[in-house]
Parts: C-alpha cells; sequence; structure tokens
C-alpha cells in the first residue's frame, strides 16, 4: 500500500500531475484494484478515494519501453457483510463513475445500485452457475455464496496468486451520498507552451555517422549486398521475400532490374531467401548459389527445410529460372536458426552456414552432435562432383575436412559447436574466414576460424558456461570467440566484413559487426597484443554489412528507408551535455515532488503494460508551436510526432523501510526523445531520499523491500529500448488510438481525451469514431468481453515485435484488430515447442498446450516477454487462458503451419 510518507506529500491529494502528494493518491486507488489489501485502514481509505473520486484524480508519464501486459486482475467484490447503501443515497450515474486502475473509470457494471432498489439482504442469492469466478487474485467469495458451476474451467494452479492475501476487510467506506457526476470538460485549456523541457542531441553513439547510400531506392527486407566476380560496377541486393536485384554502382542510380525471383518460406522472421554467392569463375561460367527456406520436397518428416541450389546466367544481369539444380537439402525442426550464408573461400571451396535447428537451447543437441549438418558451418567442393564414392553426388568433400571419412561426423562440417551465423565474411588479405555466432540468453560472439574446430554450444554461450558447469570443465579443445559483448550492449549478432576499402584507413583490418537490436556497430581489431573493439557507429535493424568490389562498405538492414547505407565521419557534437539528472531536463517544475513542468502535458492508456506490478505516470512534452499528426485511416492510429518531442514514465513501487512501515518509492523514469537522428531512450534511477534522479550509462538491479518481500527492479540499458520500440510499432508504445480513445478523469475534470488533446493543441486532429481497448476493471469472464480482454492483453504485451516488420522470429501479428484467423496463433510452434506434447501456439480448449501462454508464465530463456521483467501477471495470464479454455475451434482459414 502506498502512504505518503513525508507531510508535503499528502497536502495536494488532488493534483498528483502537479505533485507527488497527489502522485501517491493515484497510486493508492490503484493499488485498490489490484486485489485485497491486508490494511484494513488503508483499504477503507482507498475503496472510499476509489468509489467516490473525492481528492484522487488521474493522469501519468512517459510512454512503455518494455513488451508487457497489463496492471492487474478485475476489481474485489465488496464483503458479503458490507453496509447497503442509504435509501436517500443519490445514485452514480454510469459515465461518471469514478477512476480505478491507472485512472481508468469504473464500467457501468459496477456502479451502486438505484436509491430505490431494494438494499441487499444477508440472504443475497448466489450468483447463477455459469458466471465465471473471480479473477486469481481477486478476494475470495463470501462463504455462503455458490460455487462456480461445474461447466467452468478451473484456473491453472501453477497461475494462482499468492497464497498469504488476506480478504478484504468488511467495513469498507462507502461513496458520500451528495456526489454529483462532474462535468465534460479539457483540463488541458487554457493551454500553456513547453518551454523547459527539450533535450539537448544526445551524443552519438561512435565517431560516425550514417548517411544514404542509394537514396532514390528502398528494398523491402534486404539481407544482403555484394558484387559478382567480373562485375565490378554492378550491385547486387537480396530480399529476405526471395527476389534478388541488380543495379549500377551509382550513388544517383534509381533502376534497378530482377536478377532471380524465387519462391521461397517465409513465415518466420529468419527464414525466406538467406544468402546468395557467386562462383568465382562467374564471369566465365555464370554460375550463381542461393540458399533459401521452403515447404517443398523436404526429407521425410520435415516440415520445412534449408536448400542450397545452384542456378545459371540467362543474360547480363538475369539468372535463368529453369535452370535450378538442388545441391543439399537439410531438414529443420524449427522455423528459426537457419543460418543461410554462403561465400567461396580463398581456397575455391564453398562455406554454407547453418543454425543449430532452432528454438531455444538446442533442444535436440545438434550444437554437439557431428552427424547432423545443423550447427555447422559446411565446406563442399561444387567443382569436383566426381566422388568416386557417390555416383550422383553434385558435389565433392574436401579430403582435409575433418570428417571426410564420414566416420565420426558428417563429412561436410568444417566447423561446429555453432548456435546460428547469420552472416559470416573472409578477409580478403588474410583469408580467414570471420564469423559472428548469435547468442542466447547473455553473449554474443565473433569467431575468427582459420581451420577446422568445435567452437563450443551449447557447451558454452561465448565465454559463458551455458550447460552445467561439469560439462565445460570438461571439454577440452574448445575454440574460443576472439571477441564477445553482453546482452545490455545488443541482443543479436550481424556478422560484417574485414575492412580493406580506400575511404575510411583508420579503420583499415578491423572486423566491421553489428546488432540487430541495439544498432551498435563496433570495428575489432585482432592484434598480436590482443583484441581492441571501438564502437563507431549506430545502425538500427542491420542485417548485413556488405561491400562493393573496391571495398567500399554499406550498411544493409530494415526499418530505416532508404535501407542501405555508409559510413561516414562526423565531426564532435556542439551544444549542452547531456543532463545527468533528471532535475536537470527541465521536465519537472519540482523534481522532489514529481510536479511537471508548465507545458508538459500528463496522459493516461485504457490498459498498462506489466511492469512487475509497479504503477506508472505518463506525459508528453513537445516543442513549442508543434502537435502530433495521426493518420485517420491507421486502425491502430499512426501518431507521428515532431522532432524534440519528449515521452516521459516514471515508476512507483509500493515499498516497506526496515521497521516494516509504507515507504512509497519511485524507483525510475525513462525519457524516450525523437532526436534529428530517430528516437533514442534514457533511464533515469532515482536516489532512497527521492530527490532526484541520476541517469544511468548501463544496465543495472536495484533491490527493494515490498509488502511481499525483497523485489528486484530491473533498469534496463538505454539500447534495450530498441527492442521493443520498434520502428513498425511507430515507436511511442502507448501512442495507440485503442489505448488513449476514452472519457478520463484528471484534476476533478472528466474529459474525452483524444477530443481535449486535439482542442488544447496536442493533436493535429483527433482520429473519427475510435475504437478503445478495454479497461481491465472492466473485464468480463466470458463471451466476447473476455475474447477482447485477451486479444488486447497480447496486443499491448506483444504486438510492438509480432507484427509486420516488427523484427521477432515468429510470424505473427498479434495486433488486436487482426482477425484471429490472420494471427497465426493457430499454427504449430516454429521456435520450440517448450516439451509439451502436441503443442501449439493456442490450442482451443487446452491452455496447457498452448505454447503462447506458457511463454507467459516463464521467466527464463524461454519466456515472454524476453526482457524488463521478472515477475509473471498472473492475471493476464488467467484472462488468456479462460479465453484459449473457451475458444471451440480455431476459426475457418486459420494457417496451421509451423510458424
Amino acid at each position: 500500500m502506498l502512504l505518503a510518507r513525508r507531510a508535503n506529500l499528502s497536502k495536494s491529494p488532488g493534483r498528483f500531475t502537479r505533485g507527488v502528494g497527489a502522485c501517491r493518491c493515484h497510486l493508492l486507488t490503484e493499488s485498490c484494484y489490484r486485489g485485497p489489501m491486508k490494511n484494513p485502514i488503508a483499504t477503507t481509505l482507498c475503496w472510499a478515494l476509489a468509489l467516490t473520486a473525492v481528492g484522487c484524480t488521474g493522469g501519468g508519464a512517459g510512454d512503455d519501453a518494455t513488451p508487457l501486459v497489463d496492471d492487474g486482475p478485475e476489481t474485489a467484490p465488496p464483503a458479503a457483510d458490507m453496509a447497503p447503501p442509504a435509501a436517500d443515497m443519490a445514485p452514480i450515474p454510469p459515465d461518471v463513475a469514478p477512476p480505478g486502475l491507472d485512472m481508468a473509470p469504473i464500467p457501468p457494471d459496477m456502479a451502486p445500485p438505484s436509491p430505490d432498489m431494494a438494499p441487499p439482504g444477508p440472504d443475497m442469492a448466489p450468483p447463477s452457475p455459469d458466471m465465471a469466478p473471480p479473477g486469481p487474485d481477486m478476494a475470495p467469495p463470501s462463504p455462503d455464496m455458490a460455487p462456480p458451476g461445474p461447466d467452468m474451467a478451473p484456473p491453472n494452479p501453477d497461475m494462482a496468486p499468492p497464497p498469504d492475501m488476506a480478504p478484504p476487510p468488511p467495513d469498507m467506506a462507502l461513496p458520500p451520498p451528495d456526489m454529483a457526476p462532474p462535468p465534460l470538460g479539457n483540463p488541458f485549456l487554457p493551454a500553456t507552451p513547453n518551454r523547459t523541457c527539450a533535450l539537448p542531441e544526445a551524443p552519438p553513439l561512435g565517431r560516425y555517422g550514417v548517411e544514404a547510400a542509394f537514396p532514390a531506392m528502398n528494398f523491402a527486407r534486404p539481407i544482403w549486398l555484394g558484387t559478382a566476380p567480373g562485375e565490378p560496377e554492378t550491385i547486387y541486393v537480396v530480399e529476405q521475400g526471395g527476389t534478388i536485384y541488380a543495379f549500377d554502382d551509382d550513388q544517383a542510380v534509381a533502376e534497378r532490374e530482377v536478377f532471380l525471383d524465387l519462391a521461397v518460406l517465409r513465415s518466420n522472421n529468419e527464414e525466406g531467401l538467406l544468402g546468395l554467392a557467386f562462383h568465382p569463375d562467374y564471369a566465365e561460367n555464370g554460375r550463381v548459389f542461393v540458399n533459401y527456406s521452403t515447404r517443398n520436397d523436404c526429407p521425410p518428416g520435415a516440415s520445412r527445410c534449408s536448400v542450397v541450389a545452384e542456378y545459371r546466367r540467362a543474360e547480363e544481369r538475369r539468372a535463368d529460372p529453369a535452370s535450378a539444380m538442388r545441391l543439399l537439402v537439410v531438414g529443420q525442426p524449427f522455423g528459426n536458426h537457419n543460418g543461410g550464408d554462403m561465400h567461396f573461400g580463398p581456397d575455391g571451396l564453398l562455406y554454407i552456414s547453418l543454425g543449430d535447428g532452432g528454438s531455444g537451447g538446442d533442444p535436440r543437441g545438434h550444437g554437439q552432435n557431428t552427424d547432423t549438418l545443423l550447427g555447422s558451418i559446411l565446406r563442399i567442393d561444387v567443382d569436383r562432383p566426381e566422388d568416386p564414392a557417390c555416383d550422383d553426388c553434385l558435389y565433392a568433400i574436401p579430403p582435409d575436412n575433418p570428417f571426410a571419412d564420414g566416420v565420426d561426423g558428417a563429412p561436410e562440417i568444417w566447423a561446429w559447436g555453432l548456435r546460428n551465423v547469420w552472416r559470416m565474411a573472409f578477409d580478403p588479405l588474410t583469408g580467414d574466414l570471420w564469423a559472428a555466432d548469435v547468442g542466447q540468453n547473455a553473449v554474443e560472439e565473433v569467431n575468427r576460424i582459420t581451420g577446422p574446430g568445435n567452437f563450443g554450444w551449447n557447451i558454452m554461450e561465448g565465454d559463458d558456461c551455458y550447460g552445467p558447469i561439469q560439462a565445460c570443465r570438461d571439454a577440452e579443445g574448445l575454440v574460443p570467440p576472439v571477441w564477445t559483448y553482453r546482452h545490455a550492449m545488443g541482443r543479436s549478432i550481424t556478422g560484417g566484413q574485414v575492412y580493406r576499402g580506400p575511404r575510411l584507413p583508420e579503420l583499415w583490418g578491423a572486423y566491421i559487426v553489428g546488432d540487430y537490436v541495439s544498432g551498435r556497430l563496433w570495428a575489432v581489431w585482432d592484434r598480436a597484443d590482443g583484441v581492441q573493439a571501438e564502437q563507431i557507429a549506430n545502425r538500427a535493424q542491420l542485417t548485413h554489412v556488405g561491400a562493393d568490389a573496391a571495398g567500399r562498405l554499406y550498411l544493409v538492414g530494415f526499418g530505416q528507408a532508404p535501407s542501405i547505407r555508409r559510413l561516414v565521419r562526423q565531426d564532435e557534437p556542439e551544444g549542452p551535455p547531456f543532463p545527468r539528472l533528471l532535475s536537470e531536463t527541465g521536465c519537472f517544475d519540482d523534481i522532489a515532488t514529481h510536479t511537471l513542468a508548465p507545458g508538459v502535458v500528463p496522459y493516461q492508456i485504457n490498459r498498462p503494460f506489466w511492469s512487475d506490478g509497479a504503477a506508472k505516470l505518463r506525459a508528453v512534452a513537445l516543442p513549442e508551436g508543434t502537435r502530433i499528426a495521426v493518420d485517420p485511416d491507421d486502425p491502430e492510429g499512426a501518431y507521428r510526432f515532431p522532432v524534440g518531442t519528449v515521452l516521459i514514465k516514471s515508476f512507483a513501487l509500493d515499498a516497506v523501510d526496515a521497521e516494516g512501515r509504507a515507504a512509497p518509492s519511485i524507483v525510475a523514469t525513462r525519457l524516450y526523445t525523437r532526436q534529428a537522428d530517430g528516437w533514442r531512450g534514457f533511464v533515469y534511477r532515482w536516489n532512497a531520499e527521492q530527490t532526484d534522479a541520476e541517469l544511468l550509462d548501463g544496465p543495472a538491479r536495484t533491490a527493494y523491500l515490498s509488502p511481499e518481500g525483497e523485489q528486484d527492479w530491473i533498469h534496463p540499458s538505454r539500447v534495450e529500448c530498441d527492442q521493443c520500440h520498434t520502428a513498425a510499432s511507430g515507436h511511442a508504445l502507448g501512442w495507440r488510438t485503442r489505448q488513449l480513445a476514452g472519457e478520463f478523469m484528471l484534476d476533478g475534470v472528466r474529459y474525452d481525451q483524444l477530443a481535449a488533446f486535439e482542442e488544447a493543441g496536442v493533436l493535429a486532429a483527433a482520429p473519427a469514431a475510435p475504437i478503445a481497448h478495454s479497461r481491465p476493471t472492466a473485464d468480463a469472464l466470458a463471451g466476447a468481453a473476455l475474447e477482447e480482454a485477451a486479444r488486447a492483453i497480447l496486443d499491448v504485451n506483444c504486438a510492438s515485435c509480432h507484427r509486420p516488420g516488427g523484427g521477432a522470429n515468429a510470424d505473427l501479428d498479434l495486433r488486436a484488430h487482426v482477425p484471429l484467423e490472420e494471427t497465426g496463433l493457430c499454427a504449430t510452434p516454429g521456435q520450440g515447442d517448450l516439451g509439451i506434447a502436441d503443442a501449439r501456439l493456442i490450442a482451443p480448449g487446452d491452455r496447457a498446450r498452448s505454447v503462447a501462454l506458457q511463454r507467459m508464465l516463464r521467466r527464463d530463456g524461454e519466456g515472454m516477454p524476453p526482457l524488463g521483467s521478472d515477475r509473471i501477471d498472473h492475471a493476464s495470464v488467467e484472462r488468456v487462458g479462460r479465453w484459449i479454455d473457451g475458444l471451440a475451434a480455431c476459426p475457418e482459414g486459420a494457417a496451421e503451419q509451423p510458424l
């Protein structure tokens, strides 16, 4: 329970957006709806405030930076012996019900009875048998209340709330009889310009910037760029969807030609057309090799496979589609970890990367099993098919491959113990093969491969022990990585190139490697005196570092248009330093009381993300004279923010001091700002005295003593913000019409938020006839309302990544407006089945077989969300579980192929 612990915190209970005292009031009422509380006095006060809206009003701050669920369960029912309302008590109209969770108004079905209704007697009839049971952390029903009907699905015992929660006391306060509904108004008028909350441009992430390389052209999911031998003036670009383009190596080029167009499988973020390699003698023989995913003609028992195929050139810049010849077909158990890169080495042999087959943690042990081709880099000879051991082979095995005789392993293998080498490249000077291996839970690694060997996965993850400690101790002969970085710096390494170009001689000999999630780009030198790594630039959603015939580098990626960029030197930034203290940002008038600066506008959302039980306060600051634009035809609302926008979000936890007394704590404030080069996130950690917050330079954890025991709070690194704030989601996650639409309360004023924002100049124009997410306090437990609530949870929790272009591995679309049959949820899981027999992403009528739900119950490497949360949101899990249990079948036409 959050109570004011300093005198000045309780002086202004009605204005949390103007001071912390009111912030505490907001948190107090929000806590009412989390379930029963242990302090009867506080509970009485809480319910009095929540039911009357006297003194407490809504508001908030910032936009959410983690992929989370909603803030709590349905409201607990009043105790059976609660005193009836007075006969002359004025009814509370449903449309002016006071705010509850995150200051959302109480739904109509929770309004008190009209004055002429007879008060409930002590022998009040029990609910009907098909009434849904209370949520997992709601107060238990009165002893004389009938149990739920026999046809009701029982909750999963794993999802039960802590058993020591006390029921609400019987002496709850009632709303005063003279309460009148507040009128509709606009608490943001008169509008005040923001003249202080304007952050300076943050320092660049390196000494290089990026600029458009071919500004007149853009590509859909490009994953490779390079040239063909004998054609130095032609650039080739591979799109993951199956198309290869060719065009002039000219910065002003605007036209391109289709070199080859393939039908490929791309139901997963790591499937599709993944690799292209031109034969060293391509100018003479026209031979070109591709690596792609398909479901066609796969090995027995495999629903998907990787294919290495050869094509022949038909004419200049065009391959002959009819010339296809499959060289290698490898069954894939899951849709992720396909590897897929290919290169001819200086020895004239073709090197092919294959991931460990997918899921997580290499559940089938492919990395250390040399009898399978998965988890390896293969090495084959496509010029010597006359292998005496094979009459119909389309390639030969080099005799110096480590298992060339096939006795101790597959003869094609060159290097093994690799998790998922997405991109690799040969140093054109030394001939060494550099391979970047994507990590599991903690470490990304770079390997320099000068010969065959075991690179450790899944005994090791980078330089960490991944398997049992004894296995790590007993393992001998493992080849260590050259360089690693941890997930605070990035979460999915994208292999690059050893720079041997003319434009940036200071980078000569460096391996240029980047990270898909964080966008960070490093130069790594492996020298005799040790490894040196320098962060040099930033390029979000990097998929390849390509090079032209002259060695000039190109950064290929998703999201940013144009999709191909190049490095350029940049000068040291000018201007004021970035503020190290929250009080220096200009976003608060009084930091100690959490009072927002003039012109900083609080906003509220319908369904808050789950943040390990924290309450959140949100606000937006716009540069003076600017507005937010919205596309009225976009089903979500495509909100466009001006450069200089600052989104603010503060988190507060229930906490107690060493003597067990209430000691509410604001633990963090996150700023997410749109700068000239894109969105950047910044995390400030509050001090114990609650007087200020300091900017963090990396991830951190802080322990707090809560009423339920010690709780760790996760402070993400700045770069982790980009994992959820994706370009496809519009970056600002809370700014969706379904989240913002509806009536809210602030400073005693009931207002339509979108209309009020338009009138106050925050929005250029409000969307017409907006649809809103249901609010957690209004969730029904059956029928269409339950389905809408469950879909809203998945939308808010997951859809920032699980949407077209969102970057998640599974090709799901979990946005609430997408019909269920088009979401992909009815498919067999392609990322791992968690050991569940006959698993589905959602199995109608059976939550136990539903992998999507079971991931919500985990906080390990297989759990969702994948970062930022230590605690399970049992209330949301139960809602989604009941929705799944109530599904009779997936809709007709729903795809059931593995995703």
